[in-house]
């Protein structure tokens, strides 16, 4: 992250964090100047944790929750549902679903982000990544 910060190539990109979970990494694109930022979990805890850490860092990313759905409750993602949608300094889109499926959802950004668990290859989601963005990275 600390390369593509120092390189510009968050600045005004469409990011997609895939495996968002507290959504820290799709949150510093839109401190890094991301012009939208696209966050996705399958778990729904980390999409709960991702839209609580949108409300209490508000002030500093620039953003106002604009669409919230709180009654959704399955708790493993499979097809894309948006589930916030937060705007001001940056669109933030954040999603509940399979990242292999994120791509009918989203088309066109810049930068994929992969940050798996660390027993988890991140191989088999690449495709998925190479689907929606330009470019992938693996954190």
């Amino acid at each position: 992250m600390e390369d593509l910060y120092l390189k510009g190539e968050l600045e005004d990109a469409v990011v997609v964090d895939g495996f968002c979970g507290p959504g820290t990494l799709g949150l510093l694109s839109v401190l890094a100047g991301a012009r939208k930022v696209i966050l996705n979990d399958a778990w729904l805890p980390a999409i709960r944790n991702t839209i609580l850490n949108i409300r209490v860092n508000s002030s500093l990313l620039g953003l106002n929750i604009v669409f919230e759905n709180p009654d959704h409750n399955e708790l493993i993602g499979d097809e894309p549902l948006l589930l916030a949608k937060a705007t001001g300094k940056s669109e933030v889109m954040v999603y509940h679903g399979d990242i292999r499926k994120l791509d009918k959802a989203v088309k066109g950004s810049d930068i994929c982000l992969i940050d798996t668990f660390p027993s988890m290859n991140p191989a088999r989601f690449m495709v998925a990544c190479k689907d929606m963005a330009k470019k992938t990275v693996i954190i």
